[in-house]
């Protein structure tokens, strides 16, 4: 521990901490492409309301344990819970971080000419930053996520032959016509600019809490166990 402490010029950070959670800011935009002839994204209306509706919310702060292991001069681990994020130490900041990804495909063929495909991509990063000063230390946890679902499907097909009666794109959800009225494709008529309708739907979140930590001063290597499902959770 004191050979990590020379050549780092900072505290050891190996241990368990109280980290105290604010609340903080986490916002979502979704962006949607489609090519639906009579088909569009709701929400263009430039009309008022006679309605002022606010909301306003205080809460006190969410309280945890955390467990920091260093095991070299620019590296370490931090464990929350039942998850764990590898960090690095650089310019006295510690950075621990975890990117999740995941890819799917789904897709339905019938030899008498109906086709559907859904791809869903997405990563959801988890990224707590620390400048530690003795036994207190100051940051944020800040998550971004990534996801796009894209639906596929013939434009025509004949239910009489496969069954399949409505189309599997969940346009319903997204999309509507002129008059406000959802909008779902049929099976014989064309309802989109191609051979395909083609739905894609991403959505990016992002945001930030500010965190306030303190050295519990626990250093046993079972202490942990005890107190990891411990802590307060925001508000009453």
């Amino acid at each position: 521990m004191m050979i990590l402490m020379a050549l780092t010029g900072c505290k050891d950070p190996t241990g368990i901490w109280l980290f105290e959670l604010s609340t903080g800011d986490f916002a979502c935009e979704d962006t949607i492409s489609e090519n639906y002839d009579d088909g569009s994204v709701p929400g263009g209306s430039t009309g008022t309301s006679d309605w002022t509706i606010e909301y306003d919310e205080t809460v006190s702060p969410m309280l945890m344990f955390g467990q920091i292991a260093q095991h070299s001069s620019k590296e370490g681990v931090l464990v929350i819970g039942d998850e764990v994020y590898p960090g690095t130490l650089d310019g006295g900041i510690w950075t621990f971080a975890w990117t999740g990804e995941q890819s799917s495909t789904e897709s339905e063929t019938h030899t008498d000419g109906y086709g559907y495909t859904y791809d869903n991509v997405g990563t959801s990063t988890t990224t707590w930053t620390l400048d530690i000063a003795g036994d207190d230390a100051t940051g944020q946890v800040a998550a971004d996520i990534n996801e796009t679902h894209t639906w596929t499907e013939d434009d025509e097909w004949d239910p009489a032959e496969n069954g399949q009666v409505r189309s599997n794109i969940p346009s319903t959800n997204y999309l509507v016509d002129d008059d406000g009225f959802p909008v779902e494709s049929s099976a014989e008529e064309s309802d989109c600019s191609s051979a395909n309708c083609e739905l894609s739907v991403q959505t990016i979140c992002s945001g930030s809490t500010p965190i306030s930590a303190t050295w519990s001063g626990f250093l046993e290597e079972d202490a942990y166990e005890g107190v990891s499902t411990a802590g307060q959770d925001y508000g009453i």
